[in-house]
Formats: C-alpha cells, structure tokens, sequence
C-alpha cells in the first residue's frame, strides 16, 4: 500500500507541478480523496480481520477449509483487495462467492 500511494502521490505531484498549478488545500484535500479511493479496499479488509471478524468472514474461512476451489478463489484475491473488499463487504456478497464455487 506504501508503494501504491507514493507513486500516486509522485503521479498527481508531477501532474500538479507541470500545469504550474499551486500545491495548495485544494490540492491536498483532492490527492487526500484518491488515495483513500484507491486504498481503501486494501484497509478495509485489512481491518476486518483484524478486528474479530464478523460472521460472514468466517464462514468464507470455514467453506474456504471444505472446497479446494473457494480457497484458491479466496487466495487469488489476495492479489487483489478490490475484489476482496467486494466480497467481504456484506454478508449477501460472501454468500454469493461461496455459492459460486459450490
């Protein structure tokens, strides 16, 4: 995530830097939103499992120990925390990727 938001960072400073336009509030409070929007999925997940996990969460692990094929799905995703987020998010998307690899 640190790799991620400095070369967003360095992107929109450059980009900024280029059209002479000043780094001013504005400015922060604009890259402030980006960043949050691109690494907010990665936090949230984060922060799901390390909080006790809500029961939809472990039922994902559980059903994930029982089917090779969730667990592979689940583990994938690990690439990618969007993805991952999206099904974690509520209980009805958690059971739709867990009834998508029944």
């Amino acid at each position: 995530m640190a790799t991620l938001a400095a070369w967003l960072a360095a992107e929109r400073i450059a980009g900024q830097a280029a059209a002479g336009v000043a780094f001013d509030e504005a400015f922060c409070a604009d890259l402030d939103d980006r960043l949050w929007e691109a690494l907010r999925p990665a936090t949230e997940w984060t922060n799901a499992f390390l909080l006790p996990p809500p029961d939809h969460a472990v039922a994902l692990l559980a059903a994930a120990s029982r089917s090779q094929s969730l667990a592979d799905a689940f583990a994938t995703n690990f690439s990618y925390p969007d993805r991952q987020w999206e099904i974690l998010s509520s209980p009805e998307a958690t059971a739709r990727f867990i009834a998508s690899h029944a």
